[in-house]
């Protein structure tokens, strides 16, 4: 429902007043008079009490004039109409009233149907007015809800270069935006979500991280790119940005997020420079991890290619984890790995190539050492998985520096069964060739098809004694058994387990035993 319009009859005749009140059917119009006045003071006062939208007085007043009374009232309230009643002779001054903003004037004695007349052009105005005020009311409301997304709109712009500087202060001035002086740096803050269940769950993170953003950066300017990425505008010289940045990081250590800053400038036309040296700075975090803050300006530059020739890399590394040598196959992949220009647009692709090209051998060396194929299938397959993961050189060199470590420790293991079942087999043919004059290591170690040096060393190592340590303990415990049934005299035992020469056997035997054969002979016939 409209508010009705209000209106105010300001005369010292009583009968004139009473006249107005009665000439015509206000309510039908939606006027209400809210007051009369005897004089211009009274009149004052119903005025700051009631605002009302018409006024209608007397010229002739007591103490002061209607003129004077109308030029107070439209120097205070100028949206006011008022129509000055008067009579013929002041007819001329009434028309100079016009000039001060008098809205008609009515001359005596009235016209029911002149007020009428006068009354609707006014009220025609003010609801026109009214009409206005409420339009340009609901259109600032709307501007100023939407006057967020209209400052974003202008900072994207602003950090993509894409104003004219005379123009744009103007423009900020409007939209409410202080950026002035010679002191302009940027930093951009992405938040890193692969794990991120669908694109509301991404979009709600950053809404998140951006309201922790602008809670956190008071003072300056923070808002979303195009991309996402949240973008924080210093303006304060007195503001280490680099270091509020850093304390950012640390009170939102549990969210994965990388920060790059650009350097300072001194014009605004050059924000646009710091914005892309921060989102150069933010690239770099394949290199340093994420959860870093990086600075444009330490940042090395780099003029190597996506991925050079690494042919001699990985022969290094092939035979470091063959002959599984743990730290020179681990400095010859991060040699790989630092081939990577970490700057160039493709480094995260070409990252997870190297990866799994070094993945790739560590299963083919599994393989060939032995261990099953089911075993290497499910490893590519979890391999791969993880490789994908991969967005980071840190990420890359703790990857491969465990997957290297986990390779050789299986490879040992399954060695180390092949080198028990290779000692077992060695010690078996031993004790049913012991009594062979000619056994020897070399002759042992061509039967098994091993080099003479390795048996020994290998055997020492797995048996715990020496090749032939171990072939005389089985010569002498055979000679015992021998010697115990009393049936052979010493050098035909000495034949039978192998010692063609009897002297050699009991030098033997007595170093074995602590006694000498006859000596052996004699106790084991009175036991």
């Amino acid at each position: 429902m409209n508010e009705k319009i209000k209106l105010i009859i300001v005369d010292d005749e009583y009968l004139e007043r009473n006249l107005l009140k009665n000439c015509i059917e206000w309510d039908k119009l939606d006027i209400e008079i809210v007051g009369e006045a005897s004089n211009a003071d009274e009149a004052l006062k119903l005025i700051e009490q009631n605002r009302p939208d018409i006024i209608f007085t007397d010229i002739n007043m007591p103490v002061m004039n209607g003129l004077k009374f109308s030029k107070m009232v439209k120097e205070k309230y100028p949206e006011i109409k008022i129509v000055v009643v008067t009579g013929f002779d002041d007819f001329q001054n009434a028309q100079k009233s016009i000039k001060m903003g008098i809205s008609d004037f009515i001359v005596k004695p009235i016209s029911d149907d002149e007020v009428y007349k006068s009354v609707l052009k006014l009220k025609e105005q003010i609801e026109k007015r009214r009409s206005d005020n409420e339009e340009y009311s609901a259109l600032r409301r709307q501007f100023l809800e939407n006057l967020p997304y209209i400052r974003e709109k202008f900072y994207n712009e602003l950090i993509l270069g894409e104003f004219d500087e005379k123009k744009e202060y103007e423009h900020m001035m409007f939209l409410g935006i202080n950026l002035r002086g010679n002191f302009y740096q940027v930093a951009a803050i992405e938040c890193i979500q692969e794990t991120a269940e669908n694109e509301e769950t991404r979009f709600l993170n950053t809404i998140q991280l951006l309201n922790k953003a602008r809670s956190f950066f008071r003072g300056m300017i923070v808002f979303l790119d195009t991309m996402s990425r949240i973008i924080v505008i210093n303006n304060d010289e007195n503001t280490d940005l680099y270091e509020k940045c850093e304390g950012f990081m640390d009170k939102n250590m549990d969210a994965d997020i990388c920060i790059g800053v650009g350097t300072i400038k001194d014009k605004l036309n050059q924000i646009s420079i710091s914005y892309k040296e921060a989102l150069e700075a933010l690239n770099y975090k394949v290199a340093v991890g994420r959860n870093s803050v990086i600075l444009h300006s330490n940042i090395r530059a780099s003029g190597k290619k996506i991925y050079e020739d690494t042919e001699s890399l990985t022969e290094e590394l092939t035979f470091s984890i063959k002959s599984r040598l743990t730290d020179k196959a681990i400095a010859a992949a991060d040699a790989i790995l630092d081939s990577i220009d970490i700057k160039s647009e493709g480094a995260v692709k070409a990252i997870r190539i190297a990866v799994g090209n070094i993945a790739a051998l560590c299963l083919k060396t599994l393989l060939e050492s032995g261990k099953d194929i089911d075993f290497i299938y499910k490893e590519n397959i979890r391999v791969n998985s993880e490789v994908m993961k991969i967005s980071t050189m840190p990420e890359a060199r703790e990857y491969v520096k465990a997957l290297i470590k986990e390779t050789i420790d299986i490879s040992n293991s399954v060695n180390q069964h092949k080198i028990s079942d290779m000692v077992q087999e060695v010690k078996k043919y031993i004790d049913e060739h012991y009594n062979d004059h000619n056994l020897s290591l070399t002759s042992v170690a061509g039967k098994m098809y091993l080099n003479p040096s390795y048996l020994s060393r290998t055997f020492k190592k797995e048996a715990g004694m020496s090749f032939i340590e171990y072939l005389t303990s089985v010569r002498m415990e055979k000679a015992m058994e021998l010697l115990r049934k009393d049936e052979y005299r010493a050098f035909e035992v000495a034949e039978l387990v192998g010692i063609p020469d009897a002297n050699y056997f009991c030098s033997c035997f007595k170093k074995y035993y602590g006694v000498n054969v006859s000596d052996f002979k004699r106790a084991d016939k009175k036991a």
